[in-house]
């Protein structure tokens, strides 16, 4: 998926721009 952004640095779990804390991901581990 070329949508696909770099995964938090400190949660494998959360989708974003991997700067943000795994408890500030937003829906599905989603981080924003």
């Amino acid at each position: 998926n070329k949508g696909t952004k770099p995964n938090s640095i400190v949660c494998a779990d959360c989708d974003g721009n991997g700067a943000k804390l795994c408890t500030q991901c937003e829906g599905s581990g989603v981080n924003t």
